[in-house]
């Protein structure tokens, strides 16, 4: 994440990132943010439910940017065809010289 940070102005990177328990979410997050990374999904909670009838709930998914302002982020609770759920994010544009 290192090298496309520094190779280019805006970046989004989105996905599972396997991040069973709340250290996990801290850890790879203090990653990206020390790249110059923001989490445009902080605060949307859980993202996944799993084990039996979906009892356990956890956040999984992340995404983060680069050279954006973050607008609006959430998620479709009523998706059905994952344990996922899918996340969603508005982003503006930063100029590429900004901070």
């Amino acid at each position: 994440m290192r090298a496309v940070s520094k190779n280019y102005s805006h970046v989004i990177i989105a996905g599972d990132f396997n991040t069973p328990f709340g250290r996990n979410v801290k850890n790879i997050a203090k990653s990206f943010t020390a790249s110059g990374f923001v989490r445009a999904n902080s605060g949307v909670g859980w993202t996944a439910r799993v084990l039996p009838f979906g009892l356990w709930k956890m956040e999984l998914d992340h995404i983060f940017t680069k050279g954006f302002e973050v607008v609006a982020a959430g998620k479709f609770e009523e998706g059905q065809a994952s344990d996922h759920v899918p996340l969603w994010t508005i982003l503006n544009p930063l100029p590429p010289d900004h901070p």
